[in-house]
């Protein structure tokens, strides 16, 4: 009797336990569908509630019956977890990759979720010391302040190129007007001359 009593239990137990979220998947566990980079409304409506600050209240439970969901990504490659972090949100950030959202997938841009981080972190494992960043700071690797600097540069050569044209311009203005005038005093004077013959 207290054999049957035990596993009753235990099989309530597990029942209890599995109407709870599905297990986690990893991308490649999850269908090609699932995986297409394509912008529908619901990539939209993802979007939308980790931008607004409502995602645990609007989605998370879908997410937690459909595990491939952390892996569904719009046209530019990116999905709920490069939006977390781009917004700044660490609780989703961490719900996210408990949920196996791959943190190395690379948008169309080669980027990481992680390169749009506006989160600054005390911790590596981004279980502690998250806080929003400043609004308008975002944090950048190297390779894009490098790149940053070579726009620059590349922007400031270029005003130069065009501000000297610009003086070439004025400089040939200038020598045509003077020809010009030289070339018309000298008809005056031409006509000066042969007036007096």
């Amino acid at each position: 009797m207290r054999l049957i009593i035990c596993s009753i239990l235990a099989l309530l137990v597990v029942g209890a336990y599995s109407q709870g979220a599905a297990s986690p998947l990893s991308a490649d566990q999850c269908s090609e569908e699932n995986k297409r980079w394509l912008n529908t409304d619901f990539t939209s409506a993802i979007w939308q509630s980790i931008a607004s600050g409502t995602f645990f209240e609007n989605l998370r439970p879908q997410f937690d019956e459909q595990p491939c969901l952390v892996h569904v990504r719009s046209q530019d490659g990116r999905g709920p977890l490069f939006w977390a972090y781009e917004f700044g949100r660490g609780d989703y950030v961490d719900y996210l990759k408990s949920r196996l959202a791959d943190e190395d997938a690379l948008d169309i841009n080669g980027k990481k979720p992680k390169h749009l981080s506006k989160i600054q972190d005390n911790n590596e494992d981004f279980g502690v010391g998250f806080r929003p960043a400043q609004e308008g700071i975002q944090v950048t690797t190297e390779q894009d302040k490098k790149r940053q600097r070579e726009q620059e540069e590349e922007s400031r050569r270029a005003k130069e190129e065009s501000f000297k044209k610009q003086q070439q311009r004025e400089e040939e203005e200038e020598f045509l007007r003077l020809a010009e005038e030289a070339l018309s005093s000298n008809q005056h004077a031409t006509t000066d001359d042969r007036d007096e013959l």
